[in-house]
């Protein structure tokens, strides 16, 4: 009986190396196809005129449309990674929800606040085990049977408490205002104190839940004509008319206020919360709604600053004070590279040669439209806004270079002295930023004095040590500024390399007996003493007589421009 001939085993294996390389082969088509349907979708979805979503498992947003973005206001970048509920306040958080709630009608978030009602048509996809896995949705307006009119109020209210938005706000105060006829009207701004902290601490849906709320307490503390809104965030406005004027605002921000102080319970926990409002009102502080709203924002401002928890009235002089400062602020950035600044010298004589030993150089500002602006407004401001290390470091340059230059012009060895704060002594380029300001003015070291507040030196006396050792290993002087003013004089002297020391006699006027004690430790140490603040001949003589070498100030001559120094120097004997 015949046999089959048996396969050879190098068959066998190129059969199933065959097999392998077909099924590997399939599953990258279908791979490819998977790749290319997709694609299709995306372009299908970019593409179309209805705003269309993808939702992961979790509920955030995957991919968005055009469409969806044009409809909500936001970028694409603004929607990424959100949750559904975030964009459909109301609305299903993931697709395991959704499959309850759709289909449905809800409102969608817009970027502006309002809520705009939409269709929600989804489709949801699910993994191997059965679980909602995806939810594609295609969003479209509803018919909702109510008058268009009515349709366009409902998308004139903020989504998550139903109050009216800032589109209405504005419509709604403008009608007040003309129906008021003159009569007063309050404005109130209104800020839920300390609103992030409820964020983070217990998350944003309990936050979303504190500010619907803080509407309803709002909403319930007003008559039938009064208006609440929601501007965004934690921001609230109020307005109700006061026919009593500034005392019916007080009392009604008195009972906002109150209305707030009532724990609030979110997420299982008692939050207590309070408010700041500012107050503006129609017509007293403005006769047009953009300017009374402004006026109560600033209002607003200066209640946060007060403290929190309160209400303050717009005042106009604040209000031009706090202009003036902010106007302040945006032209000191620019004043430096515009040349606004320059520095006077103020002469420091011998008091009893009265020979000329040396100036003080002060900084000045001249600003082209407000005019000479007064060290002690700006220079707190330059501070906050740290600018002071760049004018500080234009200041020394600018102090060399005409200390050098007027040296050679007169022939006089005048010492200048540059006030230095103390974050200008912790700079780390100070040292190199020194050296090369007195290379570059050819001034002699020695003749150059740092000055510093005694405050700036005691808080921490070995780093001050320390930096102004490096100081004076380059040959410059050290002086200390208000000496004797902030209680640490002895630990300054003892365990600083101080030269100098600068007394304002007017400190020490209720201290009979301090000034010469002063002066005698000083000596001690053979460091010089410099009188400052000298206006009559009588404090002159005193000064003298208590012992101090120098003395500056108005009798002796006050600030001069460097042209006034200059003729001031050629004035004196030679």
């Amino acid at each position: 009986m015949g046999k089959l001939p048996s396969p050879m085993k190098g068959d066998a294996h190129q059969g199933r190396s065959n097999a392998g390389e077909q099924a590997g082969a399939a599953l990258l088509q279908a791979a490819q196809r998977l790749r290319e349907s997709r694609q299709q979708l995306h372009d299908l979805t970019a593409l179309a005129p209805c705003p269309y979503l993808l939702a992961g498992h979790d509920g955030m947003l995957l991919e968005t449309n055009p469409a969806l973005c044009a409809i909500s206001g936001y970028a694409p970048d603004d929607l990424a990674g959100r949750n559904l509920a975030w964009l459909l306040p109301g609305g299903p958080r993931t697709p395991g929800e959704a499959d309850a709630m759709l289909p449905g009608i809800f409102t969608l978030r817009h970027r502006d606040g309002h809520a705009i009602p939409v269709r929600l048509h989804a489709s949801m996809s699910r993994d191997a085990s059965g679980a909602p896995d995806r939810l594609s949705c295609f969003l479209s307006r509803p018919n909702t049977g109510l008058p268009e009119n009515r349709e366009q109020e409902l998308a004139l209210h903020d989504a998550l408490t139903g109050l009216p938005d800032r589109t209405l706000l504005h419509q709604r105060l403008q009608h007040m205002l003309e129906q008021a006829d003159g009569k007063p009207v309050a404005l109130m701004f209104l800020d839920i104190d300390q609103f992030r902290k409820v964020n983070e601490a217990l998350g944003h849906e309990a936050g979303d839940q504190l500010l619907r709320q803080v509407a309803l307490r709002l909403r319930a503390m007003l008559p039938a004509d009064g208006i609440v809104a929601r501007l965004g965030g934690d921001e609230f406005v109020v307005a109700a008319s006061c026919p009593a004027g500034a005392s019916d605002a007080a009392a009604t921000a008195g009972r906002l206020l109150a209305a707030l102080a009532a724990p609030c319970t979110v997420a299982g926990e008692e939050v207590g919360i309070s408010a700041s409002i500012g107050v503006a009102m129609h017509p007293a502080d403005a006769t047009t709604r953009e300017t009374l709203f402004r006026h109560a924002d600033a209002a607003l401002h200066r209640a946060k600053a007060a403290g929190r928890n309160s209400w303050c009235f717009f005042e106009a002089e604040v209000n031009a004070r706090a202009r003036a400062r902010m106007l302040m602020e945006q032209a000191l950035h620019r004043a430096l590279e515009r040349g606004e600044f320059e520095l006077h010298y103020q002469p420091r004589l011998d008091l009893r040669s009265m020979a000329v030993t040396g100036m003080e150089a002060l900084l000045r500002w001249n600003h082209p439209h407000l005019g000479r602006i007064a060290p002690q407004d700006f220079i707190p401001v330059a501070q906050q806004l740290d600018l002071m290390d760049d004018i500080g470091h234009w200041a020394l340059r600018e102090a060399c270079l005409q200390g050098g230059r007027l040296q050679r012009q007169f022939g006089r060895a005048l010492r200048v002295s540059v006030n230095l704060s103390a974050r200008q002594l912790c700079h780390p380029a100070l040292g190199e930023r020194l050296g090369m300001a007195l290379e570059a003015a050819g001034l002699a070291p020695q003749l150059l004095e740092l000055e510093l507040a005694e405050t700036a030196l005691t808080d921490d006396l070995d780093a001050a040590a320390r930096r102004l050792a490096a100081l004076k290993a380059r040959g410059v002087r050290i002086a200390v500024d208000h000496f004797g003013a902030g209680g640490g004089a002895l630990a300054c002297i003892q365990h600083l390399p101080v030269d100098t020391v600068k007394l304002d006699p007017a400190q020490d006027s209720a201290r009979p007996g301090f000034l010469k004690a002063l002066v005698t430790l000083a000596h001690a140490l053979d460091i010089r003493v410099t009188a400052t603040g000298i206006e009559t001949p009588a404090l002159r003589e005193r000064m003298r007589d208590a012992g101090c070498d120098d003395g500056q100030g108005y009798l002796l001559a006050g600030p001069l421009s460097l042209a006034e120094f200059q003729l001031f120097l050629a004035r004196l004997p030679a």
